[in-house]
């Protein structure tokens, strides 16, 4: 049981109120927070660093022994320099290939997410004295957190929805601003600037999109295998309604 959901429980027994759960956020925050946790950024330095700071020190060694003057002591101290360096080489790519796999709006996420449930874990939130997140705004980030959460998992498919899940975690992060002030008047103002809703609106109708989506693509998989005469003419009509989506779109832009 994490620790909001104890603080909960012990609220609710004594009745102190304050016990509203907001389940799929702080799924999404314990989740991207454990997922946060690991800055590749940093370590695509801190590591190397490390690696040829004791590269150096043996040199140094064997220098402060007299060992480097030898021919095997300078053999050994070229072999271990060289080894280091070739060893910090490749773990710097490796942290900085493993940095930029992860989307950038993902990398946003888990920073406000890490900053948010910092905030949550703070004692006068969990004792539901000065709660970290107004209602309002906490109810929406909830209903984004649920969209989000249901298609961030979701296997790779078509084009289409791949771009569609991109957008959906662009949109996650922008939401998640929406909980960054510190006091919940401050949320509610930011609430008020009237970007919130929607965007939110937007994400619950690519979530219905993506599942009208899906079940058209089994439907094609299904009469690709039975009636080829129908899959084509279900892809031509397919790719005319993107069309007029696309035509909408750039009418309204």
């Amino acid at each position: 049981m994490s620790t909001q959901k104890f603080f909960r429980a012990v609220r609710k027994a004594f009745n102190m109120g304050g016990t509203e759960a907001y389940e799929n956020l702080e799924l999404l925050l314990e989740r991207e927070v454990a997922h946060g946790g690991t800055n590749y950024r940093v370590l695509a330095y801190a590591v190397p660093s490390a690696i040829a700071f004791f590269g150096l020190l043996s040199l140094a060694g064997a220098v402060a022994n007299k060992a480097v003057f030898a021919l095997p002591g300078a053999l050994t101290a070229v072999a271990s320099v060289l080894a280091a360096g070739g060893l910090a080489l490749w773990t710097y790519g490796l942290f900085m290939r493993l940095h930029k796999s992860v989307p950038v709006h993902r990398v946003r996420i888990r920073e406000l997410a890490g900053k948010l449930h910092s905030r949550q874990e703070e004692f006068m939130n969990l004792v539901g004295v000065q709660p970290a997140l107004a209602p309002e705004v906490a109810a929406i980030l909830d209903a984004g957190a649920r969209i989000y959460l249901k298609h961030s998992g979701r296997p790779a498919g078509d084009e289409l929805s791949r771009k569609t899940c991109e957008a959906l975690e662009a949109a996650m992060a922008k939401l998640l601003e929406l909980g960054q002030p510190a006091a919940p008047a401050e949320q509610l103002i930011e609430l008020g600037r009237g970007w919130a809703l929607p965007l939110l609106d937007e994400m619950v109708a690519a979530d219905h999109a993506l599942a009208f989506h899906d079940r058209n693509q089994k439907i094609d998989r299904e009469l690709a295998d039975n009636d080829p005469l129908a899959h084509l003419r279900s892809t031509r009509l397919d790719l005319q309604e993107t069309d007029r989506a696309r035509d909408e779109l750039d009418q309204r832009s």
